[in-house]
């Protein structure tokens, strides 16, 4: 008698079977479904009787699949994993995923610390970061929006100013307590001072354009490194004296673990942009975490960096 596509053996029977044959081991297949090897053993018993036919030949200490048993397998074994891939995919579906990019300072700095204030108003939405130091392709990288220093102006991009930023002279109270204090600028010319060389990207400020906003011209004793994350951490140990960017290092300066030098500040020539695709439509995932963003933003500016009357102010 034929079976209907409803007229099936039991699935529990089934899944045994394909357990059982797929490790050729009852022991086995009753570890991986989480029952007793006479459970398989039962289950495979009552699917032969329904079928009358013999799918395992039992050997001493062993089973081998009959021909039968080979070709049931064959089919479920695929069938089985075809359902395993369609539940994954339905469960992946469900889920509210956003993937954001930024280089790996933005992320370390500004981005990471602030996180959990998203996830307690949104536990639902994952963040997947994608960090590159070249600046994001919202076309060719996997990313929904990047978020971009530079001065806002990119062909092809829709672009969201949320800050811009200043620049301060930086070091560790171990390195002063080395150095003793640095009460003039010239004072810099006899310093070991951290550079971050070979960032690519728009208007990436480092010493030489410091230093010519102050106004001191002569030659400098440079330590080059190729990131900023890097650039702070040797700072932190006390190498040497940084061009530190506020919305990056407030925490570290708050905290004491830098100190700021000759009251000195600098404005960064552009500004820190969200940048989606304006031909593509953003997700509801995107526009929350955007408007965040712009929040997260807002409240930075509120607490900014105390800076004295006398300060010298520059912009480059």
């Amino acid at each position: 008698m034929s079976r209907t596509r409803h007229d099936l053996p039991s699935l529990t029977s089934l899944a045994a079977f394909e357990a059982a044959a797929h490790s050729l081991s009852f022991k086995e297949a009753a570890a991986a479904l989480n029952v007793t090897p006479t459970a398989i053993s039962r289950q495979v018993r009552i699917l032969e009787e329904e079928l009358g036919l013999s799918l395992f030949n039992r050997l001493h200490r062993r089973v081998t699949l009959t021909g039968d048993g080979e070709a049931l397998f064959a089919s479920l074994s695929g069938a089985f994993q075809n359902i395993a891939a369609t539940v994954q995919g339905l469960q992946e579906s469900s889920q509210r995923r956003l993937t954001v990019g930024s280089t790996s300072a933005f992320a370390t700095f500004w981005l990471m610390p602030r996180l959990s204030r998203f996830w307690a108003l949104h536990p639902e939405i994952t963040i997947h970061h994608f960090i590159s130091e070249l600046p994001v392709d919202l076309e060719r990288d996997p990313v929904d929006l990047a978020i971009r220093f530079g001065p806002g102006h990119w062909p092809g991009v829709e672009t969201r100013l949320l800050f811009g930023d200043r620049l301060h002279l930086l070091c560790a109270p171990s390195f002063l307590d080395r150095h003793g204090p640095i009460e003039s600028a010239e004072r810099l010319l006899e310093l070991p001072l951290i550079q971050v060389s070979g960032i690519p990207g728009d208007n990436w400020a480092g010493w030489p354009e410091v230093l010519r906003a102050i106004g001191l011209v002569g030659p400098v004793r440079l330590r080059h490194l190729n990131s900023y994350v890097a650039a702070v951490e040797a700072a932190l140990a006390g190498q040497g004296v940084i061009v530190g960017w506020e919305s990056q290092i407030a925490g570290h300066v708050a905290g004491g673990r830098l100190v700021r030098l000759l009251n000195a500040e600098v404005t960064a020539a552009g500004g820190y942009f969200v940048t989606t695709r304006p031909n593509r439509p953003k997700s509801p995932e995107a526009t929350l975490f955007i408007e965040w963003l712009a929040t997260e933003a807002t409240r930075a500016a509120s607490l900014p960096l105390k800076h004295p009357e006398d300060g010298s102010k520059h912009a480059i």
